[in-house]
């Protein structure tokens, strides 16, 4: 039975790739988007490295190089699977109908345990992969090294696993004792992500100040962080001693989490916490119409998963965290414009392309139609028009998208000077579009749904149409910057004659999608199956 439970996670993984009929539907697509997604990772890490080793080769810590390797390794894996670990170990939908079939509780523990260090491997050799390769070039390895460096890499997911299962329950456990429980899951989320992305976009001073500190750094790790200088310790000096040590401090918590949680692990996914007691008091019933109310469900659906929030809703995020940096760096940026001369006249739809870009990774309506599952017949049979069916499911992003770039646009709108119609621009086109991207969602989902899934995160993350929605909802991007560069190369015409042929294209676009859910669109849901 375990074997078959592993089997169905690794299944699980890769469900996207396939629609319900069983056909690989854009798997060389999937793979493209993998590839360069990995490539891209590998080329960052690497020039991490490379980086490091320039600035430590020399020295006698040359173990702070795979000391800051396992820290990188470490947070990636962590942070890329806690909230993976509380979604499918401890809230999976699932959970209840294994436990009422004769499968040991252990194996339902071990197969998800399994399927999550899996996600932790490949995110540790993201890491690891490049450092390894640099260090072999540029710093040469000894035997015992590289063997201690490569089991060093098998082990320390363990430790990202170990805390992963711990937070996750944690995570769990806290969110269930307050009423609005998914809020607190999408603060923690929002937390470690601001970390990361804070890392990632500030790395080169970070190792440039690690560099030049190196020996004060060296002491504090191995000081505070003795792991940290084993590892490093084993790796660049084939320290046996030190690997040992390391190994222990890895697999040691490991165990631990493993056998307190498989002890606990009934009581912990049946516990029902935090359970809102209603008092009903009367009072007038309100009535609202059958579209208000299909919008506010939808609405509803999407504010009560953190986990649906924050894959779905990060380019708000994103777009949030641009205009905000822009407004506090307003005086490094006007310096930089000051000196870019007639190219400051082009800021504006640098602007907006920017937030057309960022705006791509908002796919909130691509997964609407999905997570309606074995619950399809309920909406296809309301006494509704299915065209107000297909508008309600692009309300929550609609609702949500529209007053974040409003916003995020007036807020650029105080960085610098610009004519009249540039300032109408910057904040229209990126509103149309948000409404553009919203209708393409739906359109696009209703077209490759997803209904065969078992956690809404394999809706969510892995379909095909958020995949798809996320592609294709940077076109308008692409086209606007790449039109952008043509008329400001030629001079045909100017930029404010451009951006108002650009919004016209953009409301045609928007009109065209509204006109084919309304007729082509309501047939094809009528005709929609979930089978």
């Amino acid at each position: 039975m375990l074997k078959t439970l592993i089997k169905l996670r690794i299944l699980e993984m890769f469900s996207g790739l396939r629609t319900k009929s069983g056909r690989s539907l854009g798997v060389a697509g999937m793979i493209i988007l993998f590839f360069f997604a990995g490539l891209s990772l590998l080329f960052l890490f690497g020039t991490m490295a490379f980086a490091l080793i320039l600035g430590l080769a020399a020295t006698d810590y040359k173990w702070l190089f795979f000391g800051i390797m396992a820290i990188l390794s470490f947070m990636l894996s962590f942070i890329g699977t806690v909230f993976m670990t509380k979604q499918q170990m401890f809230e999976a939908k699932d959970n209840h109908a294994l436990l009422s079939m004769p499968i040991k509780p252990r194996d339902i523990l071990i197969s998800r345990v399994l399927s999550i260090g899996i996600m932790d491997y490949a995110l540790c050799l993201l890491i690891a992969f490049p450092f390894g390769i640099i260090y072999a070039i540029f710093g040469r390895f000894t035997i015992s090294g590289a063997l201690f460096y490569i089991l060093g890499v098998i082990l320390i997911p363990l430790v990202a696993l170990a805390f992963s299962i711990f937070l996750g329950w944690l995570i769990a456990a806290l969110s269930n004792k307050f009423k609005y429980k998914n809020f607190v899951s999408l603060v923690f989320s929002t937390i470690f992500l601001g970390i990361y992305f804070y890392f990632c976009f500030s790395w080169q001073d970070r190792i440039e100040d690690l560099v030049n500190h190196g020996e004060e750094v060296a002491q504090v790790l191995s000081k505070y962080l003795p792991p940290v200088y084993h590892f490093g310790n084993a790796a660049a000096n084939g320290s046996l001693l030190s690997f040992i040590i390391f190994a222990l401090i890895c697999i040691v918590p490991f165990v631990i989490a493993l056998v307190i949680v498989a002890k606990n692990f009934v009581k912990i996914i049946t516990t029902e916490r935090g359970v809102a007691k209603i008092e009903y008091k009367g009072g007038e019933m309100k009535s609202s119409s059958a579209f208000s109310a299909l919008s506010s469900m939808e609405l509803k659906r999407f504010t009560s998963s953190s986990m649906y929030m924050l894959n779905a809703g990060i380019g708000l995020l994103f777009v949030l965290f641009l205009s905000i940096l822009a407004l506090v760096k307003k005086g490094e940026l006007l310096t930089v414009l000051n000196e870019i001369g007639p190219f400051a006249d082009y800021i504006v739809p640098v602007m907006i392309a920017a937030l057309l870009y960022l705006s791509s990774f908002t796919i909130i309506s691509s997964a609407t139609i999905s997570l309606d599952g074995k619950t399809l017949w309920i909406p296809k049979t309301l006494p509704i028009e299915e065209d107000k069916v297909l508008f309600a499911k692009a309300f929550p992003h609609i609702s949500i998208s529209l007053p974040v770039m409003i916003v995020s646009s007036l807020i650029l709108e105080f960085l610098f000077s610009a004519s009249f119609i540039s300032r109408i621009m910057l904040v229209l086109i990126p509103a149309v579009v948000t409404v553009f991207n919203a209708l393409l969602g739906v359109i696009i989902n209703l077209n490759v749904p997803k209904f065969n899934w078992i956690n809404e995160a394999q809706a969510v993350k892995q379909g095909m149409a958020p995949f798809l929605a996320m592609i294709l909802s940077a076109v308008p991007a692409v086209l606007f910057a790449l039109l952008a560069v043509l008329f400001g190369v030629t001079g045909i015409i100017s930029m404010d004659v451009y951006l108002i042929i650009y919004l016209l294209i953009a409301v045609l676009g928007t009109y065209l999608q509204y006109r084919w859910l309304s007729r082509k669109g309501a047939l094809k849901f009528r005709r929609l199956q979930n089978n």
